[in-house]
């Protein structure tokens, strides 16, 4: 297994926001958490990248622990996660972003070649490169987020909200692109509002209400399942 969290537990002072959720990664795999705000989505994916540490259970990756391992640590072990909101450095230039996502490196040519690799998968980047990226649109912004965490070269990507306050067209550029990183060999844990998106793109889902898995199952058969379709998909 590549990615595992087995029975995790977390709180936020004595408020419990994750309640003994367990799921698994594959190599190759789009996985999605789905769920109203507030669910945990989020904070399952701050606990895998080290943002937040759980209160108990386990995180482990290639059958290693990492849930008591530094965030630093585990970016260099080839986890990454791109937060909902972007987080850009909004005054710096394009480029300056990108070259930020590779801070553990200290290889040149590693860099520029990572750099080539990301205007590759994103063309309008390298044509704004020099441009400052809080003056970008929030469609190239979301792409500048995905290209910074691609330069720290990761095994998996944690992605929140990739599509939140796209337009519909930006938003099926996006998927597009989730689907070449993952064809690229990344794996993926998508956390995303768009129910629909969101199993269309994934191998596997995980419905959440109020911090537990409520179910899970083939994204294609909760797509299909009437309960899914009515709580989450607007049917």
């Amino acid at each position: 297994m590549l990615l595992e969290v087995r029975d995790m537990h977390l709180h936020y002072g004595k408020v419990e926001a994750v309640k003994g959720v367990s799921l698994e990664l594959r190599e190759g795999q789009i996985i999605t958490l789905i769920g109203a705000n507030g669910a945990g989505k989020s904070s399952i994916l701050r606990a895998i990248s080290g943002l937040q540490r759980p209160s108990s259970g386990e995180i482990r990756y290639r059958d290693k622990r990492v849930d008591r391992v530094a965030p630093d640590k585990i970016v260099d072990m080839g986890i990454v996660h791109v937060p909902e909101g972007r987080r850009l450095f909004k005054l710096m230039t394009v480029r300056e972003n990108l070259r930020m996502g590779a801070y553990l490196n200290k290889d040149g040519s590693e860099i520029a070649e990572g750099m080539e690799k990301v205007f590759d998968l994103f063309p309008i980047l390298r044509e704004k490169q020099n441009q400052q990226s809080g003056r970008l649109s929030g469609g190239q912004q979301q792409m500048v987020a995905m290209g910074r965490a691609l330069m720290a070269r990761p095994k998996v990507l944690l992605l929140d909200e990739p599509s939140l306050g796209l337009a519909p067209k930006l938003i099926d550029e996006i998927a597009d692109l989730i689907v070449q990183m993952r064809d690229s060999g990344l794996s993926i844990v998508l956390v995303e509002q768009n129910a629909n998106l969101a199993l269309t793109l994934s191998d596997h889902g995980y419905v959440m209400e109020t911090g537990s898995i409520a179910l899970h199952g083939p994204s294609k058969d909760l797509l299909a399942d009437p309960e899914v379709a009515r709580a989450y998909l607007g049917a």
